[in-house]
């Protein structure tokens, strides 16, 4: 079989850390497809992890909270619809 190293790239593989802990943090909160989360430090590296993995478990919407105006512009993007951003 192929080496993983070999499909992907260290930046690529560095990521999935994130996106086990986002995944963890939501699951531990019970989090069922449909409910609204809100992502505090969304403009961080866990924040934008924690964002995806709610849009991907079925969030009906994200409110992605951070202090990075363009950082959060750029979450927004990810899904017009079901992400609102509050920056502070």
């Amino acid at each position: 079989p192929e080496s993983i190293k070999s499909q992907f790239s260290y930046p690529q593989l560095s990521t999935l850390s994130y996106l086990a802990i986002s995944y963890g943090a939501i699951v531990r909160g019970d989090f069922q497809a449909g409910q609204i989360v809100i992502i505090t430090g969304a403009t961080g590296d866990l924040g934008a992890g924690a964002v995806l993995v709610a849009l991907a478990m079925g969030a009906s919407m994200v409110l992605a909270v951070g202090r990075d105006q363009e950082k959060l512009e750029k979450l927004k993007q990810w899904d017009k619809k079901r992400i609102q951003t509050v920056c502070y």
